[in-house]
């Protein structure tokens, strides 16, 4: 039996079709399994490369998201997003494999991919606030402020402890003048995270904005001891202290600006002894106009 086999050729090419496959596999798992560990290990560059190679021999779900990932890991959010692009055409139902597409086409400055993907995701599965949050940030990339703070509202209207969607959109109110609007969502979020910089922040600005100079410093004074190097607090704080006359509290601030941010404000000299400071102050002063957000 195995002369006639061997006669017509059935068991060599059998055994060998069977060898090659065999030997294909095992070098797949190998090139993913060392993509996967390189990934963890933050060599993403060494991980692109063996889930390349592992996808040249077998088109693999799992191995095409760790390639995503590794290629965000390298800092590439648009070769990230053709990996995501792929998964997504594979399952095209699949909201949650959709929104991870979403949210790499948003690192990726896609925002018209974003509110593509947003929107079938909200047509599969019409409560998820989550994409309602990523097609407010998409809309708010774009300009449309109005369309993004309707996108967020819907979110907050799922889920109401979707802080983000108050952040954002108390942010947006504020730019628009709608200071009651925006106060309010500002309040929310300092009573239900109070140890927030950026409640506190948003808190910060939408009194300032309203002319309560001093509650505005104490705010500002909350947020910097939460985050010792929030740059926007000394900024926005030194120029409410300006507009009150408090020049030494000013350039006290505007020192703090110079050294977390050195390359914030060109042209401003780094030396406050007391022979340079009345330029420094006139520096100050000059900056402080320039960037002050509240118009004083």
């Amino acid at each position: 039996m195995s002369f006639l086999k061997s006669l017509f050729g059935v068991s060599d090419n059998s055994d060998a079709a069977s060898a090659r496959q065999q030997e294909s596999d095992r070098n797949f798992d190998i090139l993913k399994y060392d993509g996967i560990r390189a990934l963890r290990q933050g060599d993403g560059d060494y991980a692109v490369k063996c889930l390349t190679h592992a996808l040249q021999i077998k088109d693999d779900g799992e191995c095409r998201e760790h390639l995503a990932n590794a290629y965000l890991q390298q800092g590439d959010p648009m070769a990230a997003l053709g990996q995501m692009n792929v998964l997504a055409e594979s399952e095209p139902d699949n909201s949650a494999l959709l929104l991870r597409k979403a949210e790499v086409a948003y690192l990726a400055d896609a925002y018209d991919v974003v509110a593509d993907t947003c929107m079938t995701i909200l047509e599969l599965a019409p409560d998820n606030s989550r994409a309602c949050l990523l097609y407010g940030r998409a809309f708010m990339a774009q300009g449309n402020d109005i369309q993004a703070i309707a996108m967020l509202t819907k979110a907050i209207s799922i889920d109401e402890d979707c802080l983000d969607a108050y952040l954002l959109r108390g942010g947006l109110l504020m730019k628009l003048g709608d200071l009651d609007g925006a106060g309010a969502d500002a309040s929310l979020l300092v009573g239900k995270v109070p140890d927030s910089e950026d409640a506190q922040l948003l808190s910060a600005r939408v009194t300032a904005a309203r002319g309560q100079h001093q509650e505005a410093i104490e705010i500002y004074n909350k947020v910097i001891e939460l985050n010792p190097f929030c740059v926007e607090a000394f900024r926005e704080r030194g120029a409410i202290r300006l507009a009150l006359g408090d020049k030494d509290g000013a350039e006290a601030d505007m020192r703090q600006v110079l050294e977390l941010s050195p390359h914030e404000l060109d042209g401003t000299s780094g030396d406050f002894t007391a022979e340079g400071r009345e330029g420094i102050q006139c520096k100050v002063e000059q900056n402080y106009r320039n960037m002050n957000p509240y118009g004083f």
